[in-house]
C-alpha cells in the first residue's frame, strides 16, 4: 500500500509540472504537427536579415507565467542588432545570455509568439543559439536549438533525388522527406489551372502536412528561393 501511495504521489507531482511545446510558424500558422522540443533546427539563409517566428504553447493543465531565455553558444559574425519578441514586447537582448524581464501569462492551451531576428553586417556568418522556456522561478521547462548559416545557400546546388514526396489517405496527408536536410524549403500545391492552392515552409528533414483537398488533380512543388527542386502530380478522389 505504501508503494501505491508513493506511485500516486509521484504521478500527481509529475502532472503538476508545467509543460510547453515549441512550433515553427510555416507562413500559414503554427506547425503543431512538428514539435521542436529538444531538437536542432538547421537554417541556411543568403540574406543579412534573418527572422524566425515560433510559438510556445502551454500544454500543462495549469496556467503558466512564462519567461524566455535566449543563449548564444557559438558564433562567427558581426551583427548590427538582434531582437526577441513575445506576446508582451520586443526586446533588444544585451549580451549572449538574455532572459525576458517580464513573464507572459499563458492559460492552459494558450500560445505566445516567439519571434527572433538578427541583422548581420555581412552574409558570411554562422550562429548556434538556444531558446529556453522558463517558469516563474526561472527554472527551465524545455528548449529548442537553432543552427544558422547564412552563407551556404548562395551557391547551393540541390539534388532532386534527396527530396521525396509521398501521400496517404486519399492524398489528404502528404509526407516530404528531405534526406540532405536542406533547410527552409517552400512547399506549394497548385491546381491544374496553375493557381496556388496551399503553401507552407518546411524546416525539418521529415514533414507531414494534412490538407482537405477537393476532388481533382494537383501539382506539388518543392523549391528554394524560386528554384524548383522536386515536383509531383497527385489526384484527390
Amino acid at each position: 500500500m505504501k508503494h501505491l501511495y508513493f506511485i500516486f504521489f509521484l504521478l500527481f507531482g509529475l502532472k503538476s509540472f508545467s509543460q510547453v511545446e515549441f512550433y515553427l510558424d510555416n507562413g500559414s500558422g503554427y506547425d503543431t504537427l512538428n514539435i521542436l522540443n529538444g531538437t536542432t533546427v538547421n537554417l541556411n539563409e543568403n540574406s543579412s536579415f534573418v527572422e524566425v517566428t515560433m510559438g510556445c504553447k502551454n500544454t500543462s493543465t495549469d496556467s503558466l507565467d512564462l519567461f524566455i531565455r535566449r543563449k548564444i553558444f557559438t558564433s562567427s559574425w558581426s551583427f548590427l542588432s538582434d531582437q526577441l519578441c513575445d506576446n508582451n514586447l520586443c526586446y533588444s537582448p544585451a549580451g549572449n545570455d538574455f532572459i525576458t524581464p517580464i513573464s507572459t501569462f499563458l492559460a492552459d492551451g494558450q500560445i505566445t509568439v516567439l519571434k527572433t531576428s538578427f541583422l548581420f553586417s555581412n552574409t558570411n556568418t554562422s550562429i548556434y543559439v538556444r531558446y529556453y522556456a522558463l517558469d516563474e522561478n526561472l527554472n527551465m521547462i524545455d528548449s529548442v536549438d537553432f543552427s544558422l548559416n547564412n552563407a551556404t545557400t548562395t551557391n547551393q546546388k540541390f539534388n532532386s533525388s534527396e527530396i521525396s514526396i509521398s501521400s496517404l489517405q486519399n492524398n489528404s496527408e502528404i509526407f516530404v522527406l528531405n534526406t540532405s536536410n536542406y533547410s527552409k524549403l517552400n512547399f506549394k500545391i497548385y491546381n491544374v489551372l496553375g493557381n496556388l492552392i496551399k503553401k507552407s515552409v518546411l524546416y525539418q528533414s521529415k514533414t507531414k502536412l494534412t490538407f482537405d483537398l477537393a476532388k481533382g488533380t494537383y501539382i506539388i512543388t518543392i523549391d528554394s528561393n524560386g528554384q524548383v527542386i522536386k515536383s509531383k502530380k497527385i489526384v484527390a478522389l
